[in-house]
């Protein structure tokens, strides 16, 4: 079983920074500062773009994203280290969030020399702050450009009295296709993710799930009101989003039910949808259940006569990253790639079903979980 331990899917800004406000021309002499009118100022610090595809970008009809840093304790996720980029530790430090605020804008560039934002017409208008960021081409006309795609991001320090708490940039891509990116506290809608997140129709249970080997300690898994399906919520706000990919499903189409069969690949990722960086356990805290008429068994059990434990550690995930597990459908494949393979094992063999896989190492306590359709 191939899992990784982490598995990054944001596309996080490069290390050199740039700071400017884009006109005609990115070295303009009075890059840095402009005046969005209405008693509105406004700074850009141009930032390296990531060749990495960012999980907004696979939302149909998606030009760019948005984010709002409004005091000194919001988290600067979008960047790993800020001190490693030239000049943006020392112009986040000169921020002044008493009458500032940050907009953090990242598009998509067709080619390597999108290498930078046009920020323009930033305000306030209708109790938010509003503006437009448009990819820029910063080739002389003799370079060759690189074809992989690229997202040039940049931060806008806004400052004005009494800033709104909300932003809406109208964002250009290098296509020229454009779309309102909105500040709304989510990196990822969950509703436009790919994936599943359990199939259509009431499934059927199981009459038992017994095992001849008595010795057998089946794993045990969080109750059913502690499970969450497809998303998790902290305070009422959504945190992560797991969705199943299943290879019979991808076949048919993605409008089909997930199910899989002996052998095949069941992939599950999970990804941090909030603007926050969020914290999991060991990406081995799993269960993999079937549904039987005695509720959700785990297919897995040890012999050994003691409990499974993890080591207490935590994991931070920026937004878009995440966990990826990958699971060949056998007994075998299973357990294997597992921190305590070694001690587990399925019993009985696997039987068609319905499948769930739980993962409760959130940090905010809920566990998370999706399902599929196994047909033997």
């Amino acid at each position: 079983m191939d899992i990784t331990r982490r598995k990054t899917l944001l596309a996080t800004s490069g290390a050199l920074g740039l700071a400017g406000c884009l006109g005609d021309a990115p070295d303009d002499d009075d890059a840095g500062t402009g005046n969005g009118g209405n008693d509105v100022e406004y700074t850009v610090f141009q930032l390296d773009p990531s060749l990495d595809h960012p999980l907004w970008a696979t939302v149909e009809n998606a030009t760019g994203f948005v984010a709002l840093l409004e005091d000194e304790y919001d988290d600067t996720w979008m960047v790993e280290n800020p001190g490693e980029i030239d000049g943006l530790q020392s112009w986040l430090d000169e921020t002044d969030f008493e009458t500032s605020a940050i907009v953090y804008v990242e598009t998509a560039g067709p080619n390597t020399c999108y290498n930078a934002l046009d920020v323009s017409d930033v305000g306030v208008e209708n109790g938010e702050i509003v503006g437009a960021a448009k990819a820029v081409d910063t080739s002389d006309g003799n370079e060759g450009c690189g074809s992989a795609e690229t997202y040039p991001s940049a931060f806008v320090r806004v400052t004005a009295d009494d800033l709104p708490s909300d932003a809406t940039f109208t964002v250009v891509d290098g296509r020229g296709e454009s779309s309102e990116a909105v500040a709304d506290g989510r990196y990822a809608d969950p509703a436009n993710l790919p994936g599943h997140v359990r199939p259509d129709g009431d499934p059927a249970k199981l009459k038992e799930l017994r095992c001849d080997d008595e010795s057998i300690r089946r794993l045990r898994g969080p109750r059913d009101d502690e499970v969450a399906l497809g998303e998790a919520y902290n305070d009422e706000e959504v945190t992560f989003a797991m969705r199943v990919h299943a290879t019979q499903a991808l076949a048919g189409g993605q409008g089909d039910s997930p199910r899989v069969g002996r052998g095949d690949e069941v992939r599950i990722t999970m990804w941090n949808v909030s603007t926050d960086v969020q914290l999991t356990g060991s990406r081995h805290k799993w269960n993999l259940q079937v549904l039987t008429m005695d509720g959700w068994k785990d297919v897995r059990g040890t012999t050994d006569g003691d409990r499974i434990g993890y080591d207490d550690i935590g994991i931070e995930h920026r937004p878009g990253e995440g966990f990826e597990w990958a699971i060949e459908m056998t007994e075998e494949g299973i357990v294997a790639g597992h921190e305590h393979e070694d001690r587990l094992e399925v019993c009985p063999d696997l039987q068609p079903g319905r499948y769930r896989f739980v993962y409760h190492g959130i940090g905010s306590g809920e566990a998370l979980a999706v399902e599929f359709d196994y047909n033997g």
